[in-house]
């Protein structure tokens, strides 16, 4: 295994078990109930996620480590009931929330965007109801944002995608020495594109007018 894999697992293993830890505390806590895990009577989660819509899902395995570590001493046993791409779980999880003929259950967690908030609103746990400012403080503000829509905490953010810009320096040399452009003018998008927007009008317009 490489060394970006062996990161990624640790992170998939990391964000795995804070989500089940969350999870957990958030079932026994309702009511005021502190109901306890029982190592002999394990509870099982079903789940759908994203990580992999191959035959060998690094989440998949990453499940499989936790089910026979902390989730076994825990009495917590996590099942995998779908692996797909997000377009999929998403026209899923529709299907299921409004009990449409042939659609199964709904699982009792999954990974997804969270543009299915508005439609699975009334199928969705509110997290600020079982974890306090003291939880939530741990986290970044600007990370948990997208979770909430009125103010409430529908959905827990447990991961963050990152935007990548690859330039080839040669090639760019060039460019710059023709419209005398620089790297700072990719330093973020709205910097990419205004720089886009002044630099092929002109020579669309020759293209154009010849």
């Amino acid at each position: 295994m490489s060394v970006v894999s062996k990161k990624f697992s640790a992170s998939l293993y990391s964000m795995l078990v804070l989500l089940l830890l969350c999870i957990v505390t958030a079932f026994s806590s309702g009511c005021g109930n502190k109901a306890s895990l029982d190592p002999a009577k394990p509870v099982t989660l079903t789940i759908w996620h994203v990580y992999g819509n191959q035959t060998n899902s690094p989440f998949n395995d990453t499940i499989e480590k936790f089910n026979a570590s902390e989730g076994k001493a825990k009495g917590v046993i996590v099942k995998v009931a779908s692996v797909s791409s997000s377009n999929v779980v998403d026209k899923a999880l529709f299907a299921s929330a409004k009990q449409e003929p042939g659609a199964v259950p709904l699982p009792d967690l999954f990974t997804a965007y969270p543009r299915v908030i508005p439609a699975m609103h009334d199928k969705l746990l509110h997290w600020d109801e079982y974890l306090d400012k003291e939880d939530l403080a741990v986290y970044q503000l600007e990370f948990l944002a997208e979770g909430y829509q009125d103010k409430e905490l529908l959905m827990l953010p447990v991961a963050k995608s990152t935007e990548l810009l690859f330039v080839n320096q040669t090639y760019f040399d060039r460019f710059a020495a023709a419209t005398g452009a620089s790297t700072d003018d990719f330093a973020d998008y709205d910097k990419l594109l205004r720089s886009a927007a002044s630099i092929i009008p002109g020579p669309a317009a020759k293209t154009c007018a010849s």
